[in-house]
Order: structure tokens, then C-alpha cells, then sequence
């Protein structure tokens, strides 16, 4: 079992970091790493020549568009949590095996801001990694560069943020979403706006944790609760800088940020931009019995109204992910852009 250490009983300083190192350790022990179901060699192909490398010569892409990267070594994907991270985490399994990569998948699901030595332990754990390894733990952003540490590839994907509350939801009360229990998750909005935030019902159909987080990274910004009791210009605020900095990262630091909504799309971008890992990637979802996404009782246009309001930022820095999606996708020649939508992204530059 991994030790339980939380990162704010931590401190930055040089006595605690074997402290830091043995939490890590634990957090990554054989115990906690699914790997690939055969061992092989990662570090040549059939021909003897390095696979990862930062020698490989690729194909370069201009501007924020088809933006590829020679030095493939490893790749992290913080997987936000109810955005397709379960469907996109088998097929990275999957294709470990076909493409010969590894896979660590850690078992810390909870613990998704850490302190700065242990963001430097974790680091210099990624670092020691062979080349052709694929990271997935849902935890925000590390800014490695910043630590002096070589950072991975960075990748995520995230989910239209109403859909996203309406699924946790009725994940949280199955059977709530049949017929004859009628908008009880617009009932329980109704209720949630008129308490307080941190009301029972606040936290059950509104989100505590929100996608911008997983972005923003472990900055002081970042650390916005959205159901806490702050007064509306402060929350927007607080909420606005948090999106900003989110945007920031996506657009310099990530390769690829996908959407939910376009998983086998996404998918067809990551075999242009990294076909040593996901190569065959869209075939492989197409071959298996796509999981059909749920339906449930869409909210009515009031409670629509209501969240989009109150997730103002979310849903800006939903839409600045969309249109960053089709740029690259487009001008890696996997996505077609409408005009209108070629006129809508024009204004995202470096």
C-alpha cells in the first residue's frame, strides 16, 4: 500500500527530501505501476537506430499548429477525472503492447497538487525512466523546466464542462436519471444556487474540482476551490487569473489537448504527432465496440443558463481548447476546418 503523505505536511526544505523521495518511491512501487503485459526493448527499432531519441528527424510543423517534437522520450498525460480518461487510458494500454512502449499508470488518484521538492523528486523519477514511456496520473501541471528538470511531452483531454457536471451526477446517484424521477439534478442546481456554496447540495450536483486546475498547474493561482464563499467580483477574479494561466500552458506547453466529444479525432492527431506510441490508434477504437456515451435528462434551458454562468471561465477555456484542437488537427492534415471556424481562431497566435 503507498504511503499516505500529503503534500502540505511537507516542507520545502533540504531534511525532507528523503522524506519526499520515499512517498514518491511508494508512489510508483511495482505494487502501484501497471506495466505492459510483455517486456521488450525500448530503446532501438528494427533498424538499431535510437526510437526516442532527440536525434529522429520528423516532420515540423509551423506557428501553434502541427507542432511536433524530435525528443519523444516520455510522455505524460495528467488525465482529467469524467472527461474519457477510463476509454482513453485502455486504448494506451492497448497500443503498448503493438507500438512497444511502456506504461505507468500510478495509483495516486487524490493527491493532484504537490509540494515543490516533491514536484523535483517526481522529476527526477520521470527523468530516470527509460525512453518510451507513457505517465498517467491524473495531477496538475508541473512546471519541470522551472525546477531545472527536462519536462515530458505534456497531453490531456477534456469534456464539455456541463456534460461533465451531469455525468459525475447521476454517476454519484444512479438510477436518478430514469423517467419517473423527474430534473432532479435541475432540482438540485435550483437548490445549490440558493445556498450557500458550500452547501451539501452545492457539492453534490456542482463540481469541486474543475478542469482549469488540471492546467494551471501548482502555481499559488491555481488553488481555487469554485464552491468556496467568496464574493462574486473576487471568485471571477480568482477564477479569470486561473483561466488565463491554464490557456497559457495549454497553448506553450502541452503537444495536444483533445476533447471527449472527438476522442477518435483526437486520436488520429496524436498518430500524426506521435506515431511511435499511438500509431494505430484510431483503427483500434474503431475495431472495438465503441462505448456509446451515456444519456441522461438534459438539463433544461434555465439550468443551462445558470451553469454556463456560473462556469463562465470553464466554459471560455473549453472553447479556447476546441479551437486550438482543430488549428493543430488541421494543419496536421487530420481535421477540416469550416470557415466560420477558421474566422473564429484567427486571433490565437504564439
Amino acid at each position: 500500500m503507498a504511503v499516505a503523505v500529503s503534500p502540505l505536511s511537507i516542507r520545502d526544505t533540504p531534511s525532507h527530501v528523503g522524506a519526499v523521495s520515499d512517498h514518491i518511491n511508494a508512489l510508483f512501487s511495482p505494487r502501484m505501476i501497471l506495466l505492459s503485459r510483455h517486456a521488450r526493448s525500448l530503446q532501438a527499432d528494427r533498424g538499431g537506430k535510437l526510437k526516442w531519441g532527440s536525434r529522429q528527424t520528423t516532420k515540423t510543423g509551423t506557428g501553434i499548429g502541427c507542432r511536433l517534437t524530435t525528443d519523444k522520450c516520455h510522455v505524460f498525460y495528467n488525465h482529467v477525472a469524467q472527461a474519457g480518461s477510463e476509454e482513453f487510458g485502455n486504448i494506451i494500454d492497448k497500443l503498448s503492447d503493438k507500438n512497444a512502449f511502456r506504461v505507468v499508470n500510478s495509483g495516486q488518484l487524490d493527491q493532484k497538487t504537490i509540494s515543490t521538492n516533491e514536484q523535483r523528486v517526481l522529476g527526477s523519477f520521470l527523468t530516470r525512466q527509460p525512453c518510451g514511456t507513457i505517465f498517467n496520473r491524473p495531477i496538475h501541471y508541473v512546471n519541470f523546466k522551472a525546477l531545472d528538470v527536462k519536462p515530458p511531452i505534456w497531453i490531456n483531454m477534456i469534456r464539455n464542462p456541463i456534460d461533465r457536471l451531469v455525468s459525475r451526477f447521476y454517476h454519484l446517484y444512479p438510477g436518478f436519471d430514469k423517467a419517473e424521477v423527474p430534473r432532479l439534478f435541475d432540482k438540485c442546481v435550483r437548490k445549490a444556487m440558493a445556498e450557500a456554496p458550500t452547501s451539501l447540495a452545492s457539492r453534490a450536483c456542482l463540481m469541486p474540482t474543475i478542469q482549469l486546475a488540471y492546467f494551471c498547474g501548482q502555481h499559488p493561482d491555481c488553488f481555487v476551490d469554485p464552491l468556496m464563499t467568496y464574493d462574486e467580483p473576487t471568485r471571477v477574479n480568482l477564477l479569470t487569473k486561473m483561466r488565463q494561466r491554464a490557456e497559457y500552458n495549454v497553448l506553450n506547453r502541452y503537444l495536444a489537448v483533445g476533447l471527449f466529444e472527438k476522442l477518435e479525432k483526437f486520436m488520429r492527431l496524436l498518430q500524426a504527432m506521435l506515431p511511435e506510441y499511438f500509431k494505430g490508434a484510431s483503427a483500434l477504437w474503431k475495431a472495438q465496440k465503441e462505448p456509446v456515451l451515456k444519456r441522461y435528462p438534459h438539463p433544461t434551458n434555465e439550468t443551462m443558463t445558470r451553469l454556463e454562468d456560473y462556469y463562465q471561465q470553464e466554459m471560455l477555456f473549453y472553447r479556447f481548447v476546441e479551437d486550438l484542437f482543430y488549428i493543430k488537427g488541421n494543419a496536421c492534415g487530420v481535421l477540416e476546418m469550416s470557415k466560420a471556424r477558421k474566422n473564429l481562431t484567427s486571433a490565437i497566435t504564439i
